[in-house]
């Protein structure tokens, strides 16, 4: 690469939360990579770190994800611009195990039970991080001919009206559908902790049947209910909004 901005698979999740901060693998290393921060994460928070980091306040850094792309989020992209990082051609390259070491450890990955065992926490911290609950977030691409053109469809509960803004629909559900052209549609679902693929897909089609037969969406020709929705692409972002139930802050849980 032509910068110092380097996207290294994570190749074993044996990390240590040292000082020093020495992350990846315990296994032989070619050399160890120095930098001033280590970053673990590559979505959207992670990227915009790595950049302004870089960019603006001239510290070295390394970029750590478990996958070998960044999420291509629009204003990751925009801050890509700002810098000459090189693109490789898929292929069948050798991937090296790695260490490194670092001043600063950023963490831009949800605190989860699983996101937080490649660390080596110690009794005190993983106390902290078993209070955290957390919703699961997927998205994805639709179309369907009944789906109306130029709005959005945003799931409100009745009893929000006219202005109890702490009113909030509760999970799992579809949270919205926003018309990104003709035809696609993007949606976006929340659910519990254990809200999977197949029980998102089953809710958008489930969604959009009560509306068609509530009368709240028309039908579009022959076409009623759900066997014309077509999910054209989906994606489970997995672990998001972060929380600590009151009580644990009430009690003062770190």
């Amino acid at each position: 690469m032509n910068s110092s901005l380097r996207l290294v698979t994570l190749l074993l999740t044996v990390v240590s939360l040292a000082s020093t901060t020495p992350l990846l693998s315990e296994g032989v290393a070619s050399h160890i990579i120095v930098k001033d921060v280590a970053i673990t994460g590559g979505g959207a928070s992670g990227s915009y770190a790595a950049i302004r980091l870089k960019e603006d306040l001239n510290k070295t850094i390394i970029l750590i994800k478990k996958s070998n792309h960044l999420k291509d989020y629009g204003p990751t992209k925009a801050f890509f611009a700002r810098i000459n990082v090189s693109v490789g051609t898929p292929g069948r390259t050798s991937l090296v195990p790695q260490n490194t070491t670092s001043k600063k450890l950023l963490v831009a990955i949800e605190p989860t039970a699983t996101n937080m065992a490649s660390f080596a926490l110690d009794t005190t911290e993983k106390s902290v991080f078993d209070n955290f609950q957390h919703s699961t977030v997927h998205a994805g691409i639709v179309s369907h001919p009944s789906l109306p053109v130029g709005g959005s469809l945003v799931n409100t509960p009745a009893a929000a009206a006219p202005n109890n803004t702490l009113e909030l629909p509760k999970p799992n559900l579809n949270a919205r559908l926003d018309y990104l052209g003709p035809g696609p549609w993007r949606v976006l679902l929340v659910g519990s902790e254990t809200f999977g693929t197949d029980a998102a897909q089953a809710l958008v089609r489930e969604n959009l049947q009560s509306l068609v037969t509530a009368g709240t969406m028309p039908t579009s020709g022959t076409t009623r209910g759900t066997e014309s929705l077509e999910i054209k692409t989906r994606a489970n972002h997995g672990a998001m909004h972060m929380r600590v139930p009151a009580a644990e802050l009430r009690d003062g849980f770190v």
